[in-house]
């Protein structure tokens, strides 16, 4: 399974093209690393999504865009941002997606603004305020352990504060400070977060280096 991140990126040195492609890094990382001396101006993210077999989907993407392609071998495709997201959106379901640009329909048809809308992965709404790759990172992989023990229903969100670089959680009633699961859940933590506020105090784990 190639789980990850199908992105959009735009650069003002090429206004009229946007790239498209996929990354198991969160695609702000990705940006940062084709921002070299290469090009004129930096890449900023448009939009991007996680998703199941991310690279099948770029290629999916990649054909169905075929008329507009700029360049063969290249990634550079003449099109709108929100007609590039609806043909990601059509070839897969993403577990959560982000845009800075665009407005789509929520799950109960709703206009949202992606930008004012926080991550969500198994039902957790997780949040980095300075949006910081390596704790978006660690958060992630919270989500994907919790869901892998059957306790991720427990946690209804995570936010990742700025000032203290400290993790907090919020929990559904069931979770008990000094109940199973939340031993459950705290151990998990554990092996995720590096640093998180556990019911007034502060407790250290060991992250993985691994996104997923």
């Amino acid at each position: 399974m190639n789980k990850g991140f199908v992105y959009i990126l735009r650069n003002e040195a090429f206004r009229d093209l946007l790239k498209i492609g996929f990354s198991t890094k969160i695609p702000e990382g990705r940006a940062k690393e084709l921002s070299n001396t290469g090009v004129p101006s930096p890449y900023v993210v448009s939009y991007y999504c996680l998703t199941d077999e991310a690279k099948s989907v770029e290629s999916k993407v990649h054909k169905s865009l075929s008329a507009v392609r700029h360049i063969e071998n290249r990634e550079f495709f003449e099109i709108d941002l929100e007609a590039a997201v609806n043909c990601i959106r059509s070839n897969c379901k993403p577990e959560h997606e982000w845009s800075n640009e665009i407005l789509i329909k929520s799950s109960d048809g709703t206009p949202q603004n992606l930008k004012e809308l926080n991550y969500e992965i198994y039902g957790i709404k997780i949040c980095s305020r300075r949006q910081v790759e390596s704790q978006i990172r660690e958060m992630v992989n919270f989500c994907e352990l919790a869901q892998k023990k059957g306790l991720s229903h427990f946690v209804t969100s995570m936010l990742y504060c700025s000032n203290s670089d400290c993790c907090s959680f919020e929990f559904s009633d069931e979770v008990e400070q000094y109940g199973g699961i939340a031993n459950e859940i705290r151990q998990v933590a554990r092996e995720t977060i590096g640093q998180f506020d556990w019911f007034g105090s502060v407790d250290h784990g060991k992250p993985s280096q691994e996104l997923f």
